[in-house]
């Protein structure tokens, strides 16, 4: 039994031994406190996820297409190879996050934080990226931005 905590005092349960690969599409999930956890694979597709906090967890390969994420913690969380595509990011935070090979094109990057992120081969074709803050983050010659827009002017580090 895994029980899933609210910062409204709130709580889920869930009959599993694992979250790895869990279905959480389409699911009412604002504030949900998912810190530390382990969520590989899992599915969150158009799932509401305003201000939830995904702090320290693994995410790699989880799909977050078209959620809301507006004002989500992603601090030091690992999303390596995650689709946001199309997700609604406005406010989130992704200092010290590992986005290498996730894709955010069509994602809505308003007043999202990237510092010091790893963007090594993420798709940036995003929305309002240029409202993004990306002092410090990493990318390769592998990762794709809009056409025009300059990630060096904008505080990232290219890494060869």
């Amino acid at each position: 039994m895994i029980i899933l905590k609210f910062e409204t005092g709130e709580i889920q349960k869930f009959d599993v031994n694992s979250l790895d690969g869990f279905n959480f599409d389409n699911r009412q999930l604002h504030t949900a406190i998912f810190e530390g956890m382990s969520l590989y694979k899992a599915s969150f597709r158009s799932a509401n996820l305003r201000s939830a906090n995904f702090a320290h967890c693994l995410l790699n390969q989880a799909d977050f297409s078209n959620s809301l994420l507006m004002n989500v913690n992603f601090i030091a969380a690992c999303l390596i190879s995650t689709n946001l595509t199309n997700a609604k990011l406005m406010g989130a935070e992704f200092l010290n996050a590992n986005l290498m090979n996730s894709d955010l094109s069509g994602a809505d990057l308003f007043n999202v934080n990237l510092s010091n992120t790893n963007l090594s081969g993420a798709n940036l074709t995003a929305e309002r990226i240029e409202d993004a803050c990306f002092d410090k983050a990493i990318y390769n010659k592998d990762t794709i931005w809009p056409d025009g827009f300059s990630p060096i002017n904008k505080g990232a580090m290219l890494v060869i």
